[in-house]
């Protein structure tokens, strides 16, 4: 059976005795992993958030779970009754972000509403709303940011209401940082990095999905645990990708356990271009 075939073929699942796929990626994975790393990061979040900060840069590689970590964090503070805004610079427009923050808030834009009035909306929130608890707003792929809006935020930061009205959350990878304006980065006064996994996390989210997925027995012999972790370089979307295509691999093969040679030719096949 050709590893193409594996992919469509109830084998797949059926020869891992899977009742799912165990490393699905995107903002809701299968199973989520806490580590400590991640727990320290959600905490600093939580500080930011109590007002005694006016602005964090997240940092973290591409891949490390970034994203995820703030909707959760968003939606957790949702819950909580807290204002919450969370926006993609990516390609995003100064007037964009002010809609969308103001979308988010609930202070009901219109949908032709020009870029001044959109700024005095929020203004007139910030003033009214107060400090008690900061509005929160996220900034994700904020190194994406072009001018332009990186000196909107700024402005947002420094409206004329109560002090600290305004939690900000720049979302950026750690080599890509650099993009950002100096005055935008002195702004932040909290650094909060998430670091890739351990080689004993790797493993730890490994053998605890495949649990999940219904696995009872070990997929991976522990030489192609330590090469897959390395390969990977504890990168949570490189772990997971890495580790479905060798047990995709290993389905196809007919293999009793997936082991260090499969590990290399499936990250062979990935090649990771651009650290995707």
């Amino acid at each position: 059976m050709s590893v193409e075939s594996a992919i469509h073929s109830p084998n797949y699942w059926s020869f891992w005795g899977l009742e799912r796929p165990p490393f699905a990626s995107g903002l809701q994975p299968a199973f989520h992993h806490e580590t400590a790393g991640l727990a320290e990061a959600e905490a600093r979040l939580r500080f930011l958030a109590s007002g005694t900060r006016q602005a964090a840069l997240l940092l973290g590689e591409r891949g490390s779970g970034k994203t995820l970590l703030v909707n959760r964090f968003a939606q957790t503070s949702r819950g909580q009754n807290r204002s919450v805004a969370v926006v993609d610079a990516a390609g995003l427009s100064p007037t964009e972000l002010l809609w969308q923050t103001s979308s988010a808030l609930a202070i009901g834009p219109g949908k032709h509403e020009t870029q001044v009035a959109l700024f005095r909306q929020l203004a007139d929130f910030a003033f009214t709303h107060g400090t008690n608890p900061p509005t929160i707003l996220i900034v994700d792929n904020a190194d994406q940011a072009g001018p332009d809006l990186q000196t909107q935020l700024i402005r947002l930061m420094r409206l004329p209401a109560p002090a600290n009205w305004l939690a900000l959350v720049l979302v950026s990878e750690t080599q890509a940082a650099g993009r950002l304006q100096a005055s935008l980065l002195e702004a932040v006064d909290l650094q909060i990095d998430l670091e890739n996994w351990t080689e004993e996390e790797t493993i730890g989210y490994l053998q605890m999905a495949l649990f999940e997925a219904g696995c009872d027995r070990p997929a991976f012999d522990q030489e192609a645990l330590g090469a897959l972790h390395a390969l990977a370089e504890g990168i949570p979307r490189r772990v997971n990708r890495l580790a479905e295509q060798a047990l995709i691999a290993g389905a196809a093969e007919q293999a009793e356990q997936v082991r260090v040679e499969t590990i290399e030719a499936a990250f062979a096949s990935l090649s990771f271009v651009a650290a995707n």
